[in-house]
């Protein structure tokens, strides 16, 4: 991204450079023959690009010579074109190209009115004109027809200032270097009309009537459009897909339009084994006052690899940008990496909101980009929803809004995972079981008329900071609280029944207790024969919980069968996790040789998943030196899948199941193909977690490792073995910060295994980053190289 700071210099003398270029392409200038204009060999380049730009540090595919060039070069002709005639044939702008002299196979020529009355092209350019009384009047008069013998010889079109309305299709004018159509009334530019011009290098469509570019026009591989004016026209929306060349360009000016929206009509999935660019994209002036969503837009799996591929600089000063929740993720990247992607960062501003009207987007707190949320996004009525990414958060604020219920439904976003909800003082009556539980970082049901509150319900809150204080119809706790943390869990004001039956209470002030809670932050108990005392003053002292002496003899024989009948129930149901810590416990540190280091396992049918899995966990895997597996890929096409998945566990030394929302859909019929794919892909991937269970808990060598990729709750999943693990065993969960994310997983897998063979490798040389001097080599496995998963 060096090439956007670096261009501030050249654009600025791009203008100049290029229309003073007809005087001064001198035999000083070096020779160009950039690679993707082969046919070109009288471009020339200027003396800065050969001397100073050889030695910056531009990035891509493309030399540094090449990228100054694009804004730096001339042709060798220029200046040396000889002038074609355009008559009038009628009042109503129509006109002629006439020649006057015989042509020359070894001159150039320009075709030049300027100001004047055309409503057309020349009627007899490519004879793209159809009426026939042209053709009737002066299809024979020589000086009209004999131009057809120059057609392919035109490097310039300067039709500036006229009322032309279309570009018809001009592509015999195959050595046409230079179209100039400013000040006309042109509304579309075609994708036909100039497709085939592999010569032209400068368009220039500025102050017209443009409403549309074609799909595919700009970036169409026979064309070279190195300058492309398009500013001052009425553009509404900019299509990403018509911007994203993978050849260098100078730039391509879209100020002053009326751009409010980006679009990508071809549905462009960006290529990470590619450099898109160089360039430079200038949209100041336009009507943009939300920051595009790149990620989506882009189909990319992380911003960051828009830094990495997209080689452009942008100029978005004076647009209208709103400063809000969609401006927070490009912010949060480095303040170096932003000032490479935008010309002039430090002076844009916010337009809006009102508090931040003005602002330097670089001096804003990343905290104030929020954005308020409504009913059309779930906002529940008489409630207010800001969505904060900085804090990965939404808030939802439900204070006072006469609510008799819990919501049952709640905003999402694209940019934060968490909620936090606040329904205090309302008239709510149940905590209910809604969809949204496992997302709650805060709930604040205080003030409100709740009664019972269900074990069942406060397990699934065991993220959540809870406050249940000032509900007097609360009398009993549920036991599931005594495995909180007491400083986030707010009972105060609370009078509950404390007794034999909730001894608990007692243990669990002690051994989770709140050091700087004040005592009358804590709930009340109500002790019979005692009143009422604070909570942290309960104990089983003040009650007498003593059974009778009769019964002194049978008393410990029947807490003792009670405690093993209990003891027998608790293992039993927490008999998998037991046996996971156990195997933790008992771990083999015995480096024997397995042909695998990671077995993979994960819907390959989840698109966003597997793209995650095989460019971003894979990579990271491999530059570790580690070995891995993964059934769609490595089992060959037409071989028994069960029997490769078998053989290939029983050599895998860790096994990582990454578990997400795809894989929890059991017992839904599939209602289309893409539906029974997946059914079939999470059959095969509970046949590997089988296999990979029972070599995990049989051979004490082996890791079984849990990627909780769609931040899944233990009460969510069914399988009590995948519970066991989320519980209590070897599981990562997936979060924004990503790289620490990869360096757990890594940390989590054993030791490399003894190599007994060697592999095919391909290496990758990857573009460095701002802290790498040379650029990273990473190897792939040949047999990834799948047709059906490269991107």
């Amino acid at each position: 991204m060096i090439f956007a700071s670096y261009y501030i210099t050249l654009t600025t003398t791009f203008a100049v450079s290029f229309s003073t270029a007809s005087t001064s392409c001198s035999k000083a200038f070096s020779e160009w023959r950039p690679t993707w204009m082969p046919l070109r060999d009288e471009l020339r380049c200027k003396p800065n690009c050969d001397a100073d730009v050889k030695t910056s540090h531009f990035s891509g595919n493309w030399t540094s010579y090449d990228k100054c060039c694009v804004c730096h070069s001339c042709a060798s002709w220029e200046g040396n074109e000889i002038d074609l005639v355009i008559e009038y044939v009628s009042v109503m702008g129509k006109s002629l190209v006439i020649v006057e002299k015989p042509f020359e196979k070894v001159s150039v020529y320009k075709i030049e009115l300027q100001y004047g009355e055309m409503s057309e092209f020349p009627s007899n350019i490519c004879n793209w004109d159809d009426d026939v009384r042209i053709g009737t009047l002066f299809g024979s008069v020589s000086i009209v027809s004999s131009f057809i013998d120059f057609q392919e010889n035109v490097v310039t079109i300067d039709l500036t200032g006229n009322k032309i309305r279309k570009i018809p299709d001009i592509n015999c004018l195959i050595r046409l270097d230079t179209l100039k159509l400013a000040g006309n009334k042109i509304g579309l530019l075609s994708n036909t009309s100039i497709a085939n011009l592999t010569y032209l290098r400068h368009v220039d469509l500025t102050n017209n009537i443009l409403k549309a570019i074609d799909p595919n026009t700009l970036v169409n591989q026979n064309l070279n459009i190195l300058v492309g004016l398009f500013a001052g026209n009425e553009i509404t929306t900019g299509d990403v897909s018509n911007w994203l060349k993978e050849r260098p360009f100078c730039e391509y000016d879209f100020s002053n339009n009326k751009i409010s929206q980006l679009t990508n009509t071809k549905n462009i999935t960006l290529n990470p084994d590619k450099i898109y660019g160089t360039g430079f994209l200038i949209l100041a002036g336009n009507l943009i006052t939300t920051f595009p969503d790149l990620k989506t837009l882009l189909n990319l799996d992380s911003l960051n690899m828009f830094g990495t591929l997209i080689n452009f600089g942008f100029d978005l000063r004076n647009v209208p940008l709103t400063c809000d929740c969609h401006m927070q993720p490009y912010h949060h990247l480095a303040s170096s990496t932003l000032v490479q992607l935008w010309r002039d960062y430090f002076n844009l501003t916010c337009a809006s909101p009102e508090s931040l009207k003005d602002a330097s987007i670089y001096s804003v707190d990343p905290h104030d980009f929020v954005c308020e949320l409504t009913q059309a996004d779930k906002c529940p009525r008489g409630c207010k929803c800001i969505d904060q990414p900085q804090n990965d958060t939404i808030y939802i604020d439900c204070e006072s809004a006469n609510l008799l219920e819990m919501p049952t439904e709640l905003p999402t976003s694209t940019f934060s995972n968490k909620i936090s909800l606040n329904l205090a003082q309302n008239d709510i009556t149940t905590l209910a079981n809604v969809s949204y539980l496992h997302k709650l970082s805060l709930i604040n049901l205080s003030r409100n008329d709740l009664g019972d509150v269900g074990n069942n319900i406060f397990g699934k809150l065991e993220n959540a900071v809870i406050d249940i204080s000032i509900n007097p119809r609360i009398r009993v706790l549920p036991r599931l609280i005594q495995y909180r943390n007491v400083c986030e869990t707010v009972l105060s004001k609370l009078i509950v029944d404390c007794n034999c039956d909730t001894l608990w209470i007692e243990s669990w002030l002690k051994t989770r207790s709140c050091d700087n809670m004040d005592q009358s932050n804590y709930f009340k108990c109500h002790v019979p024969g005692k009143g009422t005392i604070y909570g942290t003053e309960f104990s089983e002292s003040l009650l007498d919980c003593q059974h009778d002496l009769t019964h002194l003899i049978s008393t410990p024989i029947l807490c003792s069968t009670a405690l093993v009948i209990v003891g027998a129930i608790v293992t039993y149901i927490f008999r998998y996790e037991a046996l996971v810590i156990w195997l933790k416990l008992t771990h083999s540190t015995d480096f024997a040789s397995f042909s695998y280091d990671v077995a993979l396992s994960f819907n390959s049918e989840d698109e966003m998943l597997r793209k995650w899995v095989i460019k971003t966990l894979v990579p990271a895997i491999h530059n570790e030196g580690y070995k891995t597996f993964m059934p769609f890929v490595d089992v060959e096409r037409g071989d028994d899948r069960t029997t490769g998945v078998i053989e290939a566990f029983k050599d895998s030394r860790n096994f990582v199941l990454i578990l997400s929302t795809s894989y929890l859909t059991d017992g839904i019929a599939p209602e289309n193909d893409i539906e029974e794919a997946n059914e079939l892909e999470r059959k095969w991937i509970e046949n590997e977690w089988k296999y990979a269970w029972h070599l995990f808990i049989t051979d004490r060598r082996r890791k079984a490792i849990i990627v909780n990729y769609d931040h899944i709750s233990a009460s969510q999943v069914a399988d009590k073995k995948i519970k066991a693990i989320l519980r209590v065993g070897d599981m990562v969960n997936f979060g924004n910060h990503n790289d620490d994310m990869l360096q757990t997983i890594i940390q989590k897998i054993e030791k490399r295994v003894k190599r007994t063979g060697t592999d095919d490798f391909v290496e990758l040389r990857v573009r460095p980053n701002a802290n790498q001097v040379t650029p990273a080599i990473i190897k792939f496995r040949t047999n990834y190289v799948d047709e059906k998963y490269r991107y």
